[in-house]
């Protein structure tokens, strides 16, 4: 199974992220997560982190890189 990358946007714990979006390299992800952290920054919130560790944004909600490797989720980069 081919390596993939999951940008997860939510409340902490992500146990049900508003934004859950696969990338096929880790350099992708990093540049989605920032664009995340980008654009919540413009909308006044506070932003702190990095792609590579992950952001917290405000206290509630987070940003976050996941590695994967279940073949159900190439179907979801397969497809864009």
């Amino acid at each position: 199974m081919a390596k993939h990358y999951h940008v997860l946007v939510g409340m902490r714990g992500l146990y049900m992220p508003d934004v859950n979006e696969a990338f096929g390299s880790r350099k992708e992800a990093e540049a989605s997560a920032r664009a995340y952290a980008d654009q919540m920054r413009d909308q006044g919130d506070p932003v702190s982190g990095s792609a590579r560790q992950g952001y917290l944004v405000g206290d509630d909600y987070s940003i976050e890189i996941a590695d994967c490797a279940e073949a159900d989720c190439l179907a979801d980069l397969e497809a864009s």
